[in-house]
């Protein structure tokens, strides 16, 4: 069971990604801005992080910076998670630090397929 931070100020999305996640056998804890991933991160230490483009608090370039820098930042897989298939926006989140990245609306078995699990979990 992998340990996930879901981060996205829509509550509906986050409502619904979580129950994805614990569909999947995944633990799963949700904010609603950078500013409270970065605390939910510090004590909740996730190995995955679903992250949203537009939220309030830091920029996502900015946040990707702070969570590499942290302890263990190196070693969690962020997930830049976007409803625009921008290839600019894309590009900047891989290069600024995420692992890869979905496009929004996604149902279970694509993020099944994404994080390498069964969806039958």
């Amino acid at each position: 069971m992998a340990k996930c931070l879901v981060v996205d100020d829509s509550d509906v999305i986050r409502r619904v990604i979580n129950h994805m996640l614990e569909a999947l056998g995944q633990e799963a804890l949700s904010v609603d801005s950078a500013d409270a991933a970065l605390a939910a991160y510090d004590s909740f230490y996730p190995d995955l992080i679903l992250l949203d483009w537009h939220m309030p608090g830091l920029n996502v370039v900015s946040f990707l910076a702070q969570i590499r820098g942290r302890a263990r930042g190196q070693g969690v897989i962020i997930i830049y998670m976007t409803s625009e298939n921008d290839p600019v926006d894309i590009a900047r989140a891989l290069t600024a630090g995420a692992n890869d990245y979905i496009l929004k609306p996604f149902d279970r078995v694509a993020l099944a397929q994404k994080l390498g699990l069964s969806a039958a979990a």
